[in-house]
């Protein structure tokens, strides 16, 4: 990707440096996840109670599909009943260097600043949108055209906020290095899709 399509895709999904929590975990400033969306239908979901790191979860949105949260809480949405298919990650640039679709450290952010990220996200609604968005990023065009193309066929929204949360520090690594990292979340959001007579 170009630096100006990179420039053009942080931008868009509001991933800017994270505002910084307080060292002691807790709630990050409060941030709205409900909006109202002309011409969409939204489902709300939220955590039923504090999710255990490790933890998967999966919420019912529109058009049989789902909200999921993975072992390694990947947030992907997909229809039910079928797992490996992933609506969102098509049209939720970056696409190699995601943290805006992951909770927890890593891609260079500690498990704070991603309870702080910003998660505007985007799904598909078909396995055709899929398909046409997947053929738009293995074209050779120009990265603001298939930045074009991912915009007008994300046509679902998700919104996602972490609302609190407890971090243990000094979280051993494999490799040797330390980081911190969650013992549980809560949060909310929102998922919209255009309304059937659009």
């Amino acid at each position: 990707m170009s630096v100006v399509a990179t420039a053009v895709a942080v931008a868009w999904l509001g991933l800017g440096p994270p505002a910084l929590q307080a060292q002691g975990g807790g709630a990050p400033a409060d941030r709205a996840t409900t909006t109202l969306v002309p011409d969409a239908d939204c489902v709300q979901f939220q955590s039923p109670t504090r999710l255990a790191a490790g933890t998967p979860f999966r919420a019912a949105l529109l058009r049989g599909l789902e909200l999921r949260l993975s072992e390694g809480w990947d947030i992907s949405v997909g229809p039910v009943g079928d797992v490996a298919a992933d609506y969102l990650w098509v049209v939720s640039p970056p696409l190699r260097t995601a943290p805006h679709r992951m909770i927890g450290a890593g891609y260079g952010l500690s498990a704070r600043e991603s309870a702080q990220l910003e998660r505007p996200l985007r799904f598909v609604l078909t396995r055709a949108d899929y398909d046409a968005a997947r053929a738009a990023i293995d074209d050779a065009r120009a990265a603001e055209q298939t930045l074009r193309e991912l915009d007008r066929l994300g046509r679902g929204t998700l919104s996602f906020v972490i609302t609190d949360y407890r971090i243990r520090d000094n979280v051993q690594l494999a490799d040797g290095r330390t980081t911190d990292a969650f013992e549980w979340i809560m949060f909310k959001g929102q998922a919209c899709v255009p309304k059937l007579d659009q």
